[in-house]
């Protein structure tokens, strides 16, 4: 008998959180309901042995070097069995039983193709998880750190949809990748996450190709999950992490962006890595 859902979790170095991630799935959650799979990204603290020790049942994916979310989620989803896709991050944690809640919000419209739960933080107060598509003022913004020191800019608070309703089920643009669930028919048809993103950007990508395609993606607080947030990537300097995101804030721009704008960004992102730079070169110093 094929499981429901079919959760993929994509995991490197973070062992710990992996840990409660798959005992807060197991214990609200069955073998007959949902199947595991765990794809590791060449990690070195010991998560593959733990996962196949403590949690046999979970089918784990180990990865001798790290492909990278998008492609990752790729691999899992593709010996994934289950009718549904759930994309979940391991530094979160379940504390019901109400993923079953998101599933049922399928059979309500067809067109509906991915539903995004409420994330909260571990004091269980929102996270904001949802935003609009990028526009270039917003993107620029970002790319030069202009978001810190003026947070108020308006083109900021329509890009992170600051008057959205975290307590209101409401069609989005884009939710956060941390905890997304689609039909699997759907995730077959837009083939998936484009693997050229190493890390940030595949989700929105994806998000706007559904769109795109005629199909609604929905927020819905029926289903609640802690996320403790960018625990991973914590464990990267910030000027690596700064290529990792200009060159996926590349990708995505010259798939969707006029050319005009793909040239300004191209010329500004040296700015940005120096001002990276600058910042990881301070903290060393401090």
């Amino acid at each position: 008998m094929k499981p429901l859902i079919s959760i993929i979790i994509v995991s490197w170095n973070v062992k710990d959180l992996l840990r409660l991630c798959l005992r807060s799935i197991f214990l609200y959650y069955n073998l007959d309901t949902v199947e595991v799979i765990v794809v590791d990204n060449a990690s070195s603290d010991g998560s593959v042995s733990m996962v196949e020790q403590e949690f046999p049942h979970v089918r784990v994916l180990a990865q001798e070097i790290n492909t990278g979310f998008a492609s990752a989620n790729n691999i899992g989803a593709r010996v994934a069995t289950g009718e549904y896709l759930l994309l979940l991050n391991p530094d979160t944690e379940f504390f019901d039983d109400s993923v079953l809640s998101v599933v049922s919000l399928f059979d309500h419209n067809p067109r509906i193709a991915m539903v995004g739960p409420r994330l909260l933080n571990a004091d269980k107060t929102v996270q904001p998880s949802v935003r609009r598509f990028p526009r270039l003022s917003d993107q620029l913004a970002i790319a030069l750190k202009l978001h810190h020191i003026f947070p108020s800019m308006r083109c900021l608070d329509r890009y992170f949809s600051r008057d959205m309703d975290y307590q209101k089920q409401q069609d989005v643009e884009q939710i956060m990748g941390a905890c997304m669930c689609i039909k699997r028919p759907v995730w077959e048809e837009m083939h998936g996450f484009d693997a050229g993103y190493f890390i940030w950007f595949e989700e929105v990508d994806l998000c706007r190709r559904i769109v795109s395609a005629g199909y609604r993606i929905i927020y819905s607080p029926v289903c609640s999950i802690i996320h403790h947030g960018g625990q991973s990537f914590q464990q990267v300097l910030g000027y690596k992490k700064q290529q990792w995101f200009l060159a996926s804030q590349s990708r995505y721009m010259k798939k969707f962006f006029p050319w005009g704008a793909v040239c300004i960004h191209a010329v500004l992102s040296p700015l940005s890595l120096i001002e990276a730079w600058v910042v990881q070169y301070a903290k060393k110093r401090s």
